[in-house]
């Protein structure tokens, strides 16, 4: 079966994991040979976990610290994200999520993005992805997940006010010209089982952003 890593959540590792966790979600996309050339490969970091993949959980029992500790983190961050979000305007396009610019190659929440996929750092924001997922049926889930990905050219896992997943699906839409019916977005932020999502789609990919 497979064990927890334990994580202590110091300050400074909370703040920079945390803001690349929930404040730049990197979409993650999974797509057919057929569009393997027009999309860049990204490395996946290696996720730090012990057990056999092969036989998941169906439970995930969280120690009354964790569920805590991380719901704390995450009701702050959720608060951050709120006061960061940007007012809807015709010049922005009524966009109501995070700053634009965050998606910008050379910007801030780029380079702590990089930092927080390696290492600790990966660890860390896996554990508070499992965490605040709780309890749900892994193997419901990642059986969702598979048969989502099954069924369409290209999915994409989304947060509706994550500036990179914006970009992505400009990049689709207007530069790669992916018809609509060719692409299944997935918004984690508004499905009921997002949390448990995100939890999966870590340990497949090693990111949980």
């Amino acid at each position: 079966s497979m064990k927890r890593i334990s994580a202590v959540p110091i300050l400074f590792v909370a703040s920079l994991a945390l803001s690349a966790s929930f404040s730049t979600p990197v979409p993650t996309v999974h797509h057919s040979r057929a569009f393997q050339p027009l999309l860049r490969p990204r490395t996946c970091a290696i996720l730090a976990m012990v057990g056999d993949s092969n036989e998941p959980k169906k439970e995930m029992n969280r120690p009354l610290g964790d569920n805590i500790v991380t719901q704390a983190i995450y009701s702050l961050e959720m608060m951050r994200v709120k006061s960061q979000s940007v007012t809807p305007s015709e010049e922005n396009g009524n966009w109501d999520g995070e700053p634009k610019e965050w998606a910008e190659e050379d910007s801030l929440a780029q380079k702590v993005s990089r930092i927080s996929q390696v290492g600790p750092f990966a660890a860390f924001k896996q554990w508070v992805a499992d965490s605040i997922a709780g309890d749900y049926d892994v193997e419901k889930v990642t059986a969702r997940v598979d048969d989502t990905i099954a069924g369409s050219p290209v999915v994409m896992f989304s947060f509706t006010t994550c500036p990179f997943c914006l970009k992505a699906k400009d990049l689709f839409a207007n530069e790669l010209g992916i018809k609509a019916e060719n692409i299944m977005i997935v918004e984690c932020d508004e499905d009921p089982e997002g949390n448990a999502i995100r939890a999966v789609l870590g340990k497949k990919t090693g990111r949980t952003s």
